[in-house]
């Protein structure tokens, strides 16, 4: 296979983890960036402390520290999109029932429960992506300065934990 064709798939699987975990959310109007990013950060700590709970095997302890790890680092990141989308646009982060359904629809699409590393990184890449779209459409319409530094922060930080779900994976074969 010629390399422009692996580049082809990898854009075509990439631009359908921006289209599903974003759309998954049901937050797809223009305005509901934050909200569907908030959803997206918390089906994540969702995933990722459920494997923690979940994880077994060989690997058990070093998986249940890294996962602990994971969705520790979401709390931070959830609190500070949460805030930002009540202020932004209360209605879409306060409304509890449609932002629980749209957590659970994410969550079941990443559901693996036999691959937890697996799930974590494809959640993880899904949300990336998803992030990166929904970065692009808001600089379209408002993104102010403090909070595109915001996101652009918490892609830093899901790069890192792409990195780490890799290792863990590369050293499992």
């Amino acid at each position: 296979m010629a390399a422009h064709e692996v580049f082809s798939i990898l854009r075509e699987a990439e631009d359908t983890a921006k289209k599903s975990m974003v759309q998954l959310t049901g937050y797809n109007a223009p305005g509901e960036e934050l909200a569907a990013i908030l959803v997206m950060l918390r089906s994540l700590a969702f995933l990722h402390q459920t494997a923690h709970w979940t994880t077994s095997g060989p690997n058990f302890y070093s998986d249940h520290l890294m996962f602990e790890r994971l969705y520790n680092a979401l709390v931070g990141e959830v609190d500070s999109i949460g805030e930002r989308a009540t202020g932004m646009a209360a209605a879409l982060a306060a409304n509890a029932p449609r932002h629980a359904r749209a957590v659970a629809a994410v969550c079941d699409a990443f559901a693996m429960p036999s691959d937890l590393i697996t799930q974590a990184l494809d959640a993880e890449r899904a949300f990336l992506a998803g992030l990166e779209a929904l970065r692009t459409a808001m600089k379209k319409n408002v993104l102010p300065l403090g909070t595109d530094n915001l996101l652009a922060d918490i892609a830093d930080k899901h790069e890192s934990h792409v990195y780490l779900l890799q290792q863990r994976l590369a050293g499992s074969k």
